[in-house]
């Protein structure tokens, strides 16, 4: 038997450089897993302060990467005054030129039952007004999101993220875990149950699928496996962070199981359920 020792550091105790290096991992590693659910929240507000409607299937696109085409749309059917607007999908991109409006009346027809004709003026009046209001909603959002992707990767937020998760590193800046070197059985039960829970209701199920398809059409189509490791480690944080207790028996039993669950394999799993649906999004 042998004994050997290594050194492990705070991040405020490796070099400068070293810092750095920490950091921009940091930054290239994060994927903004709740930045979608912020964007719909907002969008939901400005629906609201526009006395914007949501009839049926409000669905909310975006990519923000400062790329050509970049941008962030909704579709759906939505109730605005005294009319009907369905906005639909169009293209490859997602932005607020990315969609067509139809416009009808809220109801078509007067009292004796005659339907009601749009005219070309009233039309035209109700097109600019509406899509203005689309265009500002989709700028605005827009303009949220790459906030928000600016702050959570800007080095002050990182370093924060890093104190409040009490990493830890060796001397080349690479995380130490406390599990490693060890022989960590994924455990059939503990993988089921964790499955089990996400897929137990829509809401649940629905929120695991949105993150994985942001990871998968911004990682995913050029490389699976990143994303998919990406995906394991947001899920595993996620339900270290929600566990209920921190301390003592009952936190040593809990961390037990969750060491045993196979975070990659309920990852895995997800994304192959996206990239099966994928054919049938908007393309990004």
């Amino acid at each position: 038997m042998r004994t050997v020792e290594i050194n492990i550091y705070k991040f405020e105790e490796l070099s400068n450089a070293v810092k750095e290096k920490v950091v921009n991992r940091f930054r290239d590693n994060n994927d903004t897993p709740f930045l979608k659910d912020d964007l719909e929240e907002e969008l939901n507000r400005l629906l609201k302060e526009n006395n914007i409607e949501v009839i049926n299937n409000c669905d909310f696109y975006y990519s923000l990467s400062h790329s050509q085409g970049d941008g962030v749309c909704f579709v759906g059917q939505f109730k605005y005054k005294k009319y009907r607007i369905a906005v639909n999908h169009k293209g490859h991109y997602y932005h607020y030129k990315s969609v067509n409006f139809e416009y009808e009346y809220y109801e078509p027809y007067d009292k004796e039952g005659n339907e009601i004709v749009m005219t070309y003026d009233e039309h035209k009046a109700i097109s600019d007004e509406f899509s203005s209001i689309y265009k500002d909603i989709c700028r605005k959002i827009e303009k949220l999101g790459y906030d928000i992707i600016e702050t959570e990767n800007s080095e002050e937020h990182i370093k924060e993220d890093i104190k409040a998760n009490g990493y830890e590193f060796y001397d080349n800046g690479d995380i130490y875990h406390q599990d490693e070197g060890k022989e960590v059985n994924h455990g059939y039960y503990e993988t089921r149950m964790v499955e089990s829970w996400i897929n137990s209701d829509d809401v649940s199920q629905n929120f695991w699928l949105n993150i994985a398809r942001n990871h998968y059409i911004n990682i995913g189509k050029k490389n699976k496996e990143v994303a998919t490791n990406r995906l394991a480690e947001t899920i595993k944080k996620f339900h270290e962070e929600e566990s209920p207790v921190t301390a003592g028996v009952y936190a040593d039993i809990i961390n037990d199981g969750l060491v045993k669950v196979g975070w990659h394999k309920i990852a895995e799993s997800l994304i192959d359920v996206i990239k099966e649906e994928c054919g049938q999004l908007p393309p990004p």
